[in-house]
């Protein structure tokens, strides 16, 4: 449990310090935020069966981080444009 909780803070400080610098995909409609990817990341890793309870703690982090912004939608909107 000590490695996911350091994981977790790990992941979450890590997507909170890289975010503003990052790069977007974004499209005409679509934008997909790092969340996602870590969501489909923590998706891949159990269905592989990866036993890594600091690996799984870090992509939780990052996808909670993510969420925690009001702009967290797959759906841009027009306010986002400018």
């Amino acid at each position: 449990m000590i490695d996911y909780s350091i994981g977790l803070v790990s992941g979450y400080s890590f997507a909170k310090a890289l975010t503003p610098v990052a790069p977007r995909l974004k499209t005409k409609n679509y934008h997909i935020h790092h969340w996602m990817w870590a969501s489909a990341l923590l998706i891949t890793i159990y269905f592989s069966n990866i036993e890594s309870e600091i690996l799984t703690g870090v992509f939780t982090g990052v996808a909670l981080q993510g969420l925690s912004y009001k702009n967290w939608s797959l759906w841009r909107k027009k306010e986002e444009d400018k």
